[in-house]
């Protein structure tokens, strides 16, 4: 599993959220905690051009047009707002648990 990402200003950002208490009914605590570590070597940058992507909030397209333009299997979220659009192009945007459920 890779991170997509347009801004490495973000990857602190991304890093506190992976180690957050929420996660804990579904990963546990060393296994966030070895994910954050590993996420810059495992992250993969694109450019993108900060297109319009119809989202509620003009602020979310970044995330849409990363994934797209990235080639993404799955966009995580737990922004409302992004999971009822339920997919762009065809790529799901699932919650975490929804995507945590097709795993072992």
């Amino acid at each position: 599993m890779a991170l997509l990402s347009s801004q490495r200003k973000l990857l602190p950002s991304y890093c506190h959220v992976c180690i957050d208490q929420k996660f804990e009914p579904y990963v546990i605590d060393n296994q966030r905690s070895e994910y954050s570590a590993n996420l810059i070597d495992m992250s993969e940058w694109v450019v993108i051009q900060n297109d319009a992507m119809g989202c509620h909030y003009s602020d979310d397209d970044k995330f849409l047009e990363t994934e797209l333009i990235g080639d993404a299997d799955d966009l995580i979220s737990g922004d409302n707002d992004l999971l009822v659009l339920q997919q762009i192009g065809s790529i799901p945007i699932l919650s975490v648990a929804d995507f945590l459920s097709n795993f072992p």
